[in-house]
């Protein structure tokens, strides 16, 4: 809000930070702010500005040759296609798909090493060299995740960090983590990093940027949406709750010990599910790896596969109609020919997920079992194929119905801006219901290693706002509204007409 202007009669209070306050958390609440050490850098006018085109230039730069790889296949094609060899080319390269993700993987791991090998701890001024390389890395760190999302939550993500230069314990469980350079990782043996995890990063204030290692201890847990900011670190057998940031930013919590919040207060006791042996949980037995091994290359390769035949086939299409109708025909028909292959990539999630899974139901099972295994094949191939499409068509009336294609109930006249569910039939969603950018229907949780899962409700004309999370054996009763980046827990229940923010949820 602007200081004079008329007040917003919807906000119930307005509120400016006086000078030196710190605050933090969700909602925010007065606490220490760690900033980095030192005092205010002003760069000059000059600098700023070059840096402006050179980081442009760089970035372009990196760009072209991350792509290098596909430009080279692409060419292959069209050298096929003009010399009538296209059949071949294509049963060769069709057969080498999996040497190609691992060429891939490989380049990454080169790309990096040719910006900043590793980055060593410390402060240092913005509008540097040595920013401007941290920067492209970490790009090319965020980057990744899109490109090679298949590859993550499986057994080969961790051999990867490694080579990355993070330093990662036996048996560690990494899914799809966010805003990481990995040669500031340290975890230990079995820890595990649940989906949309976040850890390192940088922290920016008075013109300097401060990177420091996190270190996470044996048996440790973060959980979905956790933020471990750069140089906290978590003890041996820890837990970090869903959206949860540790209670000292900067420290490490003792051994133990179980946090939720934002910022976090302890748990002194938390459900824990026992009957499985260490074998289906932290210690798997060869048998069961190879298996996994077997499940999660699937999970790597039909995405890999149909992206192939789908790019493949667009391709070969628009140079025919190039052939045939010329240059025009073959642009207007760009369109349709994508919107084809995207629904051709929806009936192949949909497809996959009926006869894999059939229809979801709650369940408890271990880590090392082939349900959760098959669960994220299909939840990997939705993730990489159909989601994006589901993207596109958000705020639409579109996004539903390609969700209730998976399972989910969902009424009518809702405004979809997410799609982070996996377990769709657990799902129900009444009529009105506004899904806010961000939001992540959670059905299940990995705490201890066992996949728990249950159904959820959100009733008729509830908001969800952007970043929350709802967790499962909750129901939000009519007209009730979650705030922006807040939690609802399992077991809670939402009265009608009610107001409700933060990590986890206070009355508004």
């Amino acid at each position: 809000m602007i200081r004079g202007s008329t007040p917003n009669p919807c906000c119930r209070t307005t509120r400016f930070c006086p000078k030196g306050e710190q605050r933090r958390g969700s909602p925010g609440i007065a606490a220490k702010v760690s900033v980095p050490a030192g005092e205010f850098y002003r760069p000059s006018l000059l600098r700023q500005i070059l840096f402006v085109p050179a980081a442009w230039f760089a970035g372009t730069m990196l760009a072209l040759v991350a792509i290098l790889p596909a430009f080279v296949m692409a060419l292959c094609l069209l050298m096929a296609f003009r010399f009538h060899h296209l059949g071949a080319v294509i049963g060769i390269m069709a057969a080498l798909v999996p040497v190609l993700v691992a060429f891939t993987c490989l380049w990454v791991v080169l790309l990096k090493a040719m910006i900043l090998r590793r980055a060593k701890p410390g402060i240092y001024r913005l509008y540097s060299f040595y920013y401007l390389r941290h920067w492209l890395a970490y790009g090319l760190m965020r980057a990744t995740r899109f490109a090679l999302l298949p590859v993550f939550t499986t057994i080969y993500l961790p051999p990867w960090m490694r080579l990355l230069g993070a330093k990662i314990g036996k048996y560690a469980e990494m899914s799809t983590i966010w805003s990481f350079m990995p040669e500031l990782l340290q975890a230990g043996d079995s820890a595990f990093f649940a989906d949309g995890s976040m850890f390192g990063g940088k922290r920016v204030y008075g013109g300097r940027f401060e990177i420091r290692i996190n270190h996470v201890g044996n048996r440790s847990f973060i959980g979905n949406g956790a933020i471990l900011p750069t140089g906290s670190g978590l003890g041996d057998h820890c837990l970090l709750g869903v959206l949860s940031a540790p209670p000292v930013p900067g420290e490490t919590t003792p051994n133990g010990t179980d946090w939720l919040g934002s910022p976090a207060f302890p748990l002194p006791n938390r459900q824990k599910v026992g009957g499985f042996s260490e074998a289906a949980t932290y210690r798997p037995t060869r048998k069961l790896y190879a298996q996994r091994a077997i499940v999660d290359a699937l999970r790597i390769l039909i995405p890999a596969y149909t992206a192939f035949a789908l790019g493949v086939s667009l391709l070969i299409a628009s140079l025919y109609l190039y052939n045939v109708a010329g240059l025009w025909v073959a642009f207007v028909a760009t369109l349709p020919l994508g919107l084809l292959a995207a629904a051709c990539a929806v009936a192949i999630v949909v497809g996959l997920k009926w006869a894999v899974m059939g229809r979801f139901k709650p369940v408890i099972v271990p880590l090392w079992s082939p349900y959760v295994w098959f669960n994220e094949m299909v939840n990997g191939a939705y993730e990489s194929l159909m989601a994006p499409v589901v993207a596109m068509f958000h705020g639409t009336p579109f996004a539903a119905p390609l969700l209730r294609l998976l399972g989910c109930k969902i009424g009518r006249h809702c405004y979809i801006a997410a799609s982070l569910i996996s377990e769709f039939d657990l799902v129900e969603i009444g009529d009105h219901v506004a899904l806010n950018s961000g939001a992540v229907i959670q059905t299940h949780l990995f705490e201890d290693r066992i996949m728990k899962s249950s159904h959820l409700r959100i009733e008729q004309g509830c908001s969800v706002g952007n970043m929350s999370v709802v967790l499962y054996d909750t129901r939000m009763e009519e007209q009730a509204r979650l705030g922006p980046m807040s939690l609802l827990m399992k077991g809670e229940i939402m009265p009608a007409g009610s107001r409700w923010h933060g990590i986890p949820t206070v009355r508004a």
